[in-house]
């Protein structure tokens, strides 16, 4: 069992992850993320879509998608640390099931 405060479904670690991403966009620096997330939104944009992510326990962007409007489903083995009403959230192994 790890010592650490910040588990991997954590969602301070997930916020400071995401702090981290916007400073690094104040230098002009671009994260993998900002590439995941740019790709993303110019392919969903003015739809409402059901959304399943695999292995998002460590992302906001489900929680972006729900608050855009659309359903989504988190699929991980780790807890999705948050909760919102357009929110699903299947804690299994993907690979099991």
């Amino acid at each position: 069992m790890k010592s650490s405060i910040l588990f991997i479904d954590s969602p301070l670690k997930v916020r400071l992850r995401e702090i981290a991403r916007y400073v690094l966009r104040l230098f002009r620096g671009r994260s993998n993320r900002d590439v995941e997330y740019d790709f993303v939104y110019r392919n969903i944009a003015g739809k409402r879509l059901r959304i399943l992510v695999i292995g998002g326990c460590d992302s906001l962007l489900p929680l972006a998608f729900v608050r855009a409007g659309h359903r989504v489903t988190v699929y991980d083995f780790l807890p999705y640390p948050e909760r919102h009403p357009n929110l699903t959230v299947i804690q299994a192994d993907f690979l099991e099931n």
